[in-house]
């Protein structure tokens, strides 16, 4: 079986990062065996220790690190990272190209002592962080193995992660960027407007460019028609809460159907579980519907399938201010529900596109609270009379399994590798 170095700075009990934790799964099916770097577990503040099923194949090796979280404790309270936030960005900016640079020595001088061990195939490195790029880049160099660099966000192209950077330290970020991308042997991007802006920096010659999409995993919905359903017309948003992403249109819509539909009061109510700030919540005290909304908090990923699939209806947003490059991962994750979806996004967003590819919902301009309220209406209608309207094009779905997305990524490892020379020992 070959081998693959994995960067992850995100590895569970960290929570987030499944697109990379379902590539473990699924790669030694496909003939490769993960090799895993990770910094061991401090600073975490979305702990998610449900996702240890999925990571019983691999060999993890924990480093150490000098990045801030790293030099905290080992698990931080998701409102007090929340409440901070603004002071987080502003440390950030002392570090290019961000705030894990700190663990890079570390996980090259693992790598290199992995290799001497028992040498693998190839590296792959997953962002953000970028810094896990550079890297990725440094074993490269000292072993010559082909790299592949995974892109979940875009680096320099406009986006919520960049957004306030200096002139100075986005030219600097640009510059790593461009000496990453120029040398990978493999870019891979989980939708095509980061492909596309990663091009116009000039790929290495004989590059593979590659759109692997986010997807989901239907063994997470097993259990599905095994668990019970809510008595109550159920909206569910699993995702956080930011200055980007904020529930006002959804309370807006939830007020204006209360008006026009008194008998809906006694039968809905909306889950929201994540991270989020109090201050985040005001606007639904403020118009008086507080009592309909459950607020959760941050959960492990099998909580979080659990309110997906009791749900009766998924709804998330995306702020037209983050750029055209965002593809939130949990939009995948409704896709594995498959229950109707209400998305308040830009129409152009990759989001936009994917859920009228699939047939799964209904995209709304972010600020339509009377647009939302109407089709909320229908959907609890359907619901009443027990007459659901939903017909997603399964065959579509079906193209955004995990297991298949992680065959694609083999198959392009296997014609990298089989072209790369020998490894320096």
């Amino acid at each position: 079986m070959k081998r693959l170095l994995i960067l992850n700075y995100y590895h569970p009990p960290q929570g987030g990062v499944h697109r990379v934790v379902k590539f473990i799964k699924y790669l030694p099916q496909n003939g490769w065996q993960p090799v895993v770097i990770a910094p061991h577990p401090r600073g975490i503040y979305r702990y998610d220790d449900s996702l240890s099923n999925d990571l019983r194949q691999a060999q993890v090796f924990r480093t150490g690190s000098l990045d801030p979280m790293h030099l905290s404790s080992s698990r931080i309270d998701p409102e007090t990272v929340s409440r901070h936030r603004g002071l987080i960005e502003l440390i950030n900016n002392f570090f290019i190209p961000d705030n894990k640079i700190g663990w890079v020595p570390f996980a090259v001088q693992a790598a290199l002592k992995i290799f001497r061990q028992e040498p693998f195939d190839a590296i792959f490195s997953s962002a953000p962080p970028f810094s896990s790029h550079l890297a990725g880049l440094s074993i490269k160099r000292l072993v010559s193995r082909p790299l592949i660099c995974d892109f979940r966000d875009a680096w320099s192209q406009p986006n919520t992660l960049n957004r306030g950077y200096s002139s100075f330290r986005l030219h600097l970020n640009r510059r790593l960027e461009g000496l990453v991308v120029r040398q990978a042997d493999m870019i891979t991007a989980i939708n095509a407007p980061i492909l596309e802006g990663l091009q116009n920096i000039g790929l290495k010659k004989g590059s593979a460019k590659v759109v692997l999409p986010q997807g989901f995993d239907p063994l997470d919905f097993a259990l599905s028609d095994t668990r019970p359903k809510s008595d109550k017309f159920t909206i569910a948003y699993t995702g956080s809460l930011t200055k980007y992403r904020r529930i006002d249109v959804l309370v807006r819509a939830l007020r204006e159907l209360l008006q026009s539909k008194p008998p809906l009061a006694k039968k809905i109510k909306i889950i929201l579980a994540g991270v989020y700030k109090p201050e985040d919540l005001a606007i639904a005290r403020q118009l008086g519907v507080s009592e309909y909304f459950e607020f959760r908090g941050h959960l492990a990923h099998d909580r979080i399938i659990e309110i997906l699939e009791a749900a009766t209806v998924l709804w998330f947003t995306i702020g037209r201010e983050e750029g055209p490059t965002v593809s939130t991962s949990k939009v995948y994750e409704y896709l594995g529900a498959r229950k109707p979806i209400l998305a308040s996004i830009p129409d152009s967003s990759p989001a936009a596109q994917l859920i009228r590819e699939t047939g799964t919902g209904t995209v709304l301009d972010p600020d339509d609270h009377l647009g939302l309220a109407y089709q909320i209406g229908q959907l609890f209608h359907q619901w009443q009379n027990n007459r659901p309207v939903f017909h997603p094009d399964d065959k579509a779905r079906h193209g955004y399994d995990r297991s298949l997305i992680t065959q694609q990524l083999a198959a392009h490892l296997n014609r990298l590798v089989s072209k790369s020379p020998a490894p320096n020992l």
